[in-house]
């Protein structure tokens, strides 16, 4: 759907207004929501940028025509609050050309939709709609386009010249085949997302939609040259810690109750501390299964094994968990007494994936 020259500069101010007016710093809380504009657009002269620690480009020149001419763009993964744990995130950016600019001497005046987004439609445009049509863009690029430039690294300036138009910018993890997820903004809706992770962090991004050219407002020149910088979420990377019970013979006199003490430790700090129940109601095994932070060291130890049981074994195991996650195992079975015992659980824990999680575990489940 073309669109009418009204609508280009507005939409052109608006995307330059979301990335400078969304959050100028990113947030210190690990846990906050995406919310808006992920990314900050910063035009200048050739000098090192003191937020995030880039060269700058100059000014494009302004005078004649600007029909033949191509655009620059560097897009940074992250502020500098997390440009070295970034470094390890192996960023990669897909970026797809959604629509033709349509120009009239030094100024942007329309955008014409190109293929496969001929229906995309800008409506009225506010910050929601412009994450709308950012989500949009996404969800079509990712179903019937492929990318315009592919895999090309974050924190670099695009050896291509792009041509004056619309292009929506996707980063990804490159080392990560399943990329793309979904998160909840602050009213609950459900937003397309590409994630990346660093050894012990995972980073999500929300699509970008970038101008070539664009200007802040209708004071200022149009300008070919840009660097953006993304505002991902970041959070603990989980790996699933499993704790497997073996009970090798079951007393008919009532369930079986299995106490176990977790605490895990992630550079020095302690993210995880609580304890966890099973019960058994004949002879087997069962899993209990934890999100864990990843790299983060794992006590767990059974502190109470149950009237007329006993441990097989070590009560005591540790272990470090990993993206694929890890496992202890313990193994029970009768002392040959006549006790009867029982037990009930409240559990409250931090979910790196859930933020904090309150659970009551039933032991006759």
């Amino acid at each position: 759907m073309r669109m009418t020259q009204r609508a280009a500069r507005a939409l052109a101010l608006l995307l330059c207004a979301a990335v400078l007016l969304a959050a100028t710093a990113l947030a210190a809380d690990d846990s906050d929501m995406l919310n808006g504009s992920q990314s900050d657009v910063i035009v200048g002269s050739n000098d090192i940028d003191k937020t995030n620690g880039v060269d700058r480009p100059d000014d494009t020149d302004q005078s004649g025509e600007a029909e033949g001419r191509t655009g620059t763009v560097k897009v940074n993964a992250g502020g500098q609050d997390y440009f070295d744990d970034l470094q390890e995130a192996n960023v990669v950016l897909d970026i797809y050309r959604v629509a033709e600019a349509l120009l009239s001497g030094r100024d942007l005046v329309g955008f014409e939709p190109v293929a496969p987004y001929e229906n995309l439609s800008v409506g009225e445009l506010t910050q929601e709609s412009f994450q709308a049509l950012a989500q949009t863009a996404a969800e079509m690029a990712l179903e019937l386009d492929e990318p315009f430039i592919e895999g090309v690294p974050a924190f670099e300036r695009l050896k291509e010249g792009l041509a004056p138009g619309l292009y929506l910018v996707l980063a990804r993890g490159a080392d990560i085949e399943d990329y793309v997820t979904h998160v909840l903004n602050e009213d609950g809706e459900s937003l397309l997302a590409t994630r990346a992770h660093s050894e012990y962090y995972e980073y999500t991004y929300l699509p970008e939609l970038i101008s070539v050219p664009y200007r802040a407002s209708d004071d200022d020149v149009w300008s070919y040259d840009a660097i953006v910088t993304l505002k991902p979420e970041r959070g603990l990377r989980a790996g699933v810690l499993s704790i497997t019970k073996t009970l090798k013979n079951y007393r008919p006199d009532g369930p079986a109750i299995f106490i176990f003490s977790v605490k895990a430790v992630l550079d020095g700090e302690t993210v995880y501390d609580n304890v966890v129940t099973v019960a058994f109601t004949e002879a087997g095994q069962r899993t209990l299964m934890l999100n864990i932070p990843v790299g983060a060291t794992v006590t767990v130890r059974e502190i109470y094994d149950g009237a007329g049981y006993e441990i097989v074994g070590s009560d005591t195991k540790t272990v470090t968990v990993t993206e694929e996650g890890a496992t202890v195992e313990f193994v029970n079975d009768t002392d040959g007494t006549v006790d009867i015992g029982g037990g009930l659980v409240n559990e409250f824990y931090y979910d790196p994936l859930e933020g904090w999680v309150w659970t009551r575990i039933d032991p006759e489940r």
